[in-house]
C-alpha cells in the first residue's frame, strides 16, 4: 500500500483479515495502523519498496510472524471498542 496522503484506510486491516502479510508507506496515520503487523517503507524509495515486498514474498518465518501480529492487531480495530471510547469522550464534555 504505496499511499502518501491518506490520512486513515482500512485496506490494511482489511489485509490482514483475510491473512495476508502487510507491506505498507510509512507516512501518514499508515504505521499507526499497521503497528507491528506489517513492513513499513519508505513511499519515494522504490529500492525500498522492493526490499520490503521481496521480504513478505519470499521469507517465510516473517509472513508468519507478520500474519500472526496482524490477527492479534485486529482485535484492536473492533466498532464496539470505538463506541464506547467515543461515548466516553463525550460522557466528557
Amino acid at each position: 500500500f504505496t499511499t502518501s496522503s491518506i490520512f486513515f484506510t482500512s485496506i490494511p486491516l482489511e489485509a490482514m483479515s483475510v491473512g495476508t502479510p502487510v507491506v505498507a508507506s510509512q507516512v501518514t496515520s499508515i504505521p499507526e495502523i499497521v503497528g507491528n503487523a506489517g513492513l513499513l517503507f519508505n513511499p519515494y524509495n522504490i529500492n525500498d519498496i522492493a526490499s520490503a515486498l521481496n521480504t513478505a514474498l519470499y521469507n517465510e518465518p516473517v509472513r508468519r510472524v507478520l500474519i500472526q501480529n496482524g490477527e492479534q492487531r485486529l482485535g484492536q480495530f473492533v466498532w464496539k471498542n470505538t463506541a464506547n471510547q467515543l461515548l466516553q469522550i463525550l460522557n466528557t464534555r
